[in-house]
């Protein structure tokens, strides 16, 4: 029996730095951009 793999992660946030800090760590991800604006 084999597990199945885990989803890709939610990165709930438009930064172009989280985004490359998981590009880096080679994980998957998914982008969901918030509704309100980011500070």
């Amino acid at each position: 029996m084999s597990a199945s793999p885990a989803p890709p992660l939610l990165l709930a946030s438009t930064s172009p730095q989280r985004r490359a800090i998981l590009e880096q760590l080679g994980l998957p991800f998914e982008v969901a951009a918030p509704r309100y604006e980011e500070r």
